[in-house]
């Protein structure tokens, strides 16, 4: 991704070396600054600089920070800086080194009467790099308020649009301009596959070469994804806020120890029937041993989109709907209501009836609306299906709060983000699973955890015989029976 960096060839070679502080030509010392919070060196005599844009963002600490500001010329390959007031000895001159600067003049003190102000030079493009350099060493924690903050502690004032809009700019020096991430995508998922074998990637453009949309699965997550044979997933579309929006699609496996096992994405425009289907056809392509096949059992939210693409082209998975999507449409009917719903979604198949009849003799009204909805989709005891008690779609809630960073970034920003998130979770699966043979690890003790709950939980049911010599049926009870 060097051609997206930000003079990326320049800013890899180590910072300069700062030498002693240069005397003033009449034997004066240099006046002391604030102290500088970007690790940017001073434009002393001898400094090279990898760009222009660091040497004026050194020239603008080293001079605004005493509340002065300079005027910049070049001319021949020298870039020279003088202070606005005419009468001032501040000046500072540096020479082209091919793509880089090194001074070749530097006087750094100000005369008793300047009060040279105003307008600070370049100031948009100087304030872009102090941002970009300090987000490359701190990542996208670096925020308006910390920039506000480094600049203030230099001696520096500037308005706060102005810093939103330095950090934009820090963001495309980074990630690159939005446009041009588009057209380095095919290259950025060709890499992708060449370093993680397996790889599949899909992009589909309209036939003037606009991009429409995309779908990736890595060959680390296509290869893992046969040791997930739960038959349980969850699926969800986030919104993207770069320049271009968009939806990013997500399928989240659950893996044998109940956690997430993220298999496949795709970039679309909108979260509609035709995006769906698109996704899940390329799921189905990658040819993941039960996924999206005969008893699959699939979760998700209310989206219209997903269940008719479901319906449309996969009828034979067992479609699931998160009930905290339903409980934001049944708020008309109450909190008790509400209650009820909850009750009903988790009930055993013995008393989903009897829980049904309470709700209708509480209000004929909701037990309506529900009776419109199948009760397959939403009741864990209407179906016997793959769902682990899962009622709700977290895991891919749980997705999208990790990467939220990443979706305020142009798509190779964030498919940085999501392929390192990947990379750490596989590592740290696979030293889990290395440490889980012959000793008591966490993996060993989940399993066991999970066993002993089931044991106390299988406790307190209540077993009574159906008719003799036959099955017993197991009822939910509220008491120890030995």
């Amino acid at each position: 991704r060097n051609h997206l960096s930000y003079k990326s060839q320049s800013m890899s070679q180590p910072p300069p070396t700062v030498p002693s502080p240069v005397p003033a030509s009449d034997g004066a010392p240099v006046p002391a600054a604030p102290p500088s919070m970007f690790n940017c060196p001073r434009p002393e005599l001898g400094i090279l600089f990898p760009s222009e844009e660091a040497f004026l963002a050194s020239a603008t600490l080293a001079c605004c920070s005493l509340g002065r500001t300079f005027k910049c010329s070049r001319r021949e390959g020298t870039t020279r800086l003088t202070c606005n007031s005419e009468d001032c000895r501040w000046k500072v001159r540096a020479k082209e080194e091919g793509t880089q600067l090194r001074v070749s003049y530097s006087q750094l003190t100000h005369d008793d009467g300047c009060v040279a102000g105003g307008k600070i030079y370049g100031l948009k493009s100087t304030l872009a790099y102090l941002s970009a350099t300090k987000r490359r060493e701190l990542g996208g924690s670096y925020k308006r308020s910390h920039l506000e903050q480094d600049l203030q502690a230099c001696g520096i004032r500037v308005p706060k649009d102005t810093l939103y809009r330095a950090l934009d700019a820090a963001d495309r020096s980074i990630n690159g301009d939005p446009a041009d991430c588009y057209s380095w995508l095919e290259a950025w998922l060709k890499a992708a596959e060449a370093a993680n074998p397996g790889t599949v990637w899909h992009i589909d453009e309209s036939e003037d070469g606009t991009f429409k949309k995309m779908f990736l699965s890595f060959g680390a997550s296509i290869s893992g994804a046969a040791s997930c044979p739960t038959g349980f997933a969850v699926a969800d579309g986030c919104f993207l806020k770069g320049k271009y929006l968009g939806t990013l699609l997500a399928l989240i496996l659950m893996d044998p120890l109940g956690g997430q096992f993220p298999l496949a994405f795709a970039v679309v425009g909108n979260e509609d029937c035709e995006s769906w289907e698109y996704f899940f056809e390329k799921v189905k392509s990658l040819g993941v041993p039960g996924v999206l096949e005969s008893g699959f059992s699939l979760m998700g939210d209310q989206d219209k989109g997903m269940q008719a693409a479901l319906k449309k082209s996969f009828a034979e998975v067992v479609r699931l709907k998160c009930t905290k999507h339903m409980e934001r449409n049944i708020d008309r009917f109450g909190k008790k209501m509400k209650q009820m719903f909850r009750k009903a979604a988790s009930a055993p198949p013995c008393s989903l009836d009897t829980v049904m009849e309470d709700i209708k003799d509480e209000n004929e009204e909701f037990f309506a609306y529900l009776s419109k909805k199948d009760r397959k989709t939403w009741a864990k005891g209407a179906v016997c299906s793959r769902r682990y008690t899962h009622t709700t779609n977290n895991m891919s809630e749980g997705f999208n709060s990790v990467i939220g960073g990443a979706r305020k970034k142009e798509v190779l920003g964030m498919l940085d983000t999501i392929l390192g998130k990947l990379r750490q979770w596989h590592f740290d699966r696979k030293g889990s699973a290395v440490g889980a043979a012959g000793a008591d690890t966490d993996v060993i003790g989940y399993i066991r955890d999970k066993v002993q709950l089931a044991m106390m939980e299988g406790g307190t049911f209540l077993v009574e015989p159906v008719m003799e010599d036959a099955d017993s049926e197991v009822f939910e009870g509220l008491f120890l029976n030995f």
